[in-house]
């Protein structure tokens, strides 16, 4: 979605200003298509580097814990015990209580399971529980793709008429259905499509 947004954004105001130059119709779609061309290959780049970096780290830490809880079983099972408190499985004083029972269990479970445990101290630092890394090679692709998608409304219109004026309309027009289209279908995937009605 940010790709879309970015393209969107960033096309239809390069497209805005060298229309408000009095560029001809042919020389603002030059532009608006090198825009582009720029614009995708720097957010591809971007989101390349930013999730090999993501992936390094997420290894890096991965083995450090590992060695941690190979190392200083102790240390990180207070640690985790402390995790657990953050969220949200309450400490428990009371041995006859069920949080303790619950607390006990947990920890005694992630003592024996050496794996397990490394999972759950990834999980908790990262915000996630993907076994599988992401592909930073996807990742660009990706953005590559969004952000071609989201320029297109602010280049197609000038590739099709030679009216500047219409073309600067379409544009904008077009570019304000899509940011609205992709605002409709942002809240849709993350709230649920109840509020679109």
């Amino acid at each position: 979605i940010l790709g879309v947004n970015d393209g969107l954004v960033s096309t239809f105001l390069l497209v805005t200003g060298v229309y408000s130059s009095g560029m001809v119709t042919k020389d603002i779609l030059l532009t608006a298509t090198s825009g582009l061309i720029a614009g995708a290959i720097s957010m591809a780049a971007g989101e390349y580097i930013a999730t090999k970096t993501q992936e390094e780290v997420k290894r890096a830490e991965s083995t450090l814990e590992a060695k941690a809880i190979k190392n200083h079983k102790e240390d990180e099972l207070r640690h985790l015990n402390d995790l657990l408190t953050e969220i949200g499985i309450p400490e428990a004083n009371d041995v006859e209580s069920e949080e303790f029972a619950v607390r006990r269990a947990l920890l005694g479970y992630y003592e024996d399971h050496d794996e397990a445990h490394l999972k759950i101290n990834v999980a908790l630092a990262f915000g996630d529980v993907e076994s599988a890394e992401r592909s930073p090679w996807i990742a660009g692709v990706l953005a590559f793709g969004l952000f071609t998608l989201g320029s297109l409304p602010s280049v197609i219109p000038f590739a099709l008429t030679d009216d500047r004026y219409v073309a600067f309309i379409a544009a904008f027009v077009c570019t304000l259905t899509f940011i609205v289209a992709v605002g409709g279908v942002k809240t849709w995937a993350t709230k649920g499509g109840e509020y679109l009605i």
